[in-house]
């Protein structure tokens, strides 16, 4: 005899259909052939103890190895949910620290983005001014190129005047 286990995880599953099942699935006459007695009793016939006795000799076998079976099948689920419990007891303090570590992991990650995000906003401003820095460095530059070259062209636009009055002087030589 087999018992299925995926009877018992049944959401209809019921005790006593189960068990009228089981003793319904008994094949009655191989049972009666092996619970024939040897030799007959004097005082009862052997067609009454083959089938009064046998009946009840197979119904309480049958009925033993249910019991035995279930007995056997609660005591191993017993078994594993105290296993699993023993496992969660012994890893409940692990998966505490654990749980600890992560939080004060994501608060430090939380107080450095928020460090970050402010230092960001204070070098916003600054970022602005150094660019704007940058711009009045290149206008800067821009207009001492200009005034250099408004002072070459200043010496060009003076040279005719200064050579109109060397030559009004008579000094031939430096004009």
């Amino acid at each position: 005899m087999e018992v299925r286990l995926d009877a018992f995880s049944s959401p209809d599953y019921d005790v006593k259909d189960w068990l009228n099942q089981q003793f319904a699935t008994i094949d009655v006459a191989s049972t009666f052939e092996s619970a024939r007695p040897l030799t007959p009793s004097p005082e009862k016939s052997n067609v009454e103890r083959s089938g009064g006795d046998s009946v009840r000799h197979t119904s309480e076998s049958m009925t033993q190895r249910l019991t035995t079976q279930l007995h056997i099948l609660a005591t191993n689920s017993q078994q594993g949910n105290d296993r699993i419990k023993a496992r969660f007891r012994h890893q409940a303090a692990q998966i505490t620290r654990d749980i600890s570590a992560l939080a004060k992991l994501i608060s430090d990650t939380q107080r450095h983005m928020l460090e970050l995000s402010a230092e960001i906003d204070v070098q916003r401003p600054t970022a602005r001014a150094v660019e704007r820095l940058v711009h009045i460095d290149t206008a800067r530059q821009r207009l001492q190129r200009s005034v250099a070259a408004l002072d070459h062209l200043r010496s060009y636009t003076d040279l005719p005047q200064k050579i109109n009055g060397l030559l009004e002087s008579g000094d031939l030589a430096q004009a």
